[in-house]
């Protein structure tokens, strides 16, 4: 399996988080959706496609109060997908995924047969946000150059990273000019064993 597999297999959790918000807005107001969403949408596209999947689990150098928020695993791809979701609302935020990425580099699997797998990272988060949309596709802006978005283009595990963005919903009027737009962001990253 390589890496476009995975960004496939994660676009397809997106557009399940998608049509499910198309049914039904969870929350109220223009809050964001709770970033378990993300987990069970992007768990079950990884679960189609053969692999083992585990909310919360923990790496071999995690603490037991320090769990990755999903953990898949294929035997017969041989490989593993860590991942890390979170509601991108503000800088705060920002400098959270960037922890995050450097807890995914740092991932390595309990069981020694697994850790010999391929693996990869996954960070995505959901985002009201239309200018952050653009820096995780384009990594554009002097705004996100400085402050909580400074520390993503000096992370090495990021080197190889594939980025994304799909629409999910929008809040009002799809005719309206003005709509304000629900987005899925995703980055995909082999990780060094």
């Amino acid at each position: 399996m390589d890496i476009w597999d995975v960004m496939k297999i994660v676009r397809k959790g997106g557009y399940y988080l998608g049509e499910s918000l198309w049914e039904y807005w969870p929350s109220k107001g223009n809050n964001e959706v709770p970033e378990a969403n993300v987990t069970l949408h992007v768990g079950r596209a990884l679960a189609e496609a053969g692999f083992a999947v585990f909310a919360e689990a923990h790496g071999e150098d995690s603490g037991t109060d320090k769990r990755h928020d999903l953990l898949a695993y294929s035997r017969p791809a041989n490989t593993v997908v860590a991942c890390e979701f979170k509601r991108l609302y503000s800088g705060e935020k920002a400098n959270q995924m960037l922890h995050d990425v450097r807890r995914l580099g740092a991932f390595r699997p309990i069981d020694n047969e697994v850790a010999n797998s391929e693996q990869f990272g996954v960070l995505a988060a959901t985002t009201w946000d239309v200018e952050y949309a653009r820096w995780w596709v384009h990594g554009g802006g002097d705004r996100f150059l400085k402050g909580a978005w400074a520390g993503f283009d000096k992370e090495t595990v990021l080197k190889d990273a594939q980025w994304g963005t799909l629409v999910l919903q929008a809040v009002e009027d799809w005719a309206e000019p003005n709509a304000k737009w629900h987005y899925f962001l995703y980055a995909v990253f082999p990780l060094r064993a």
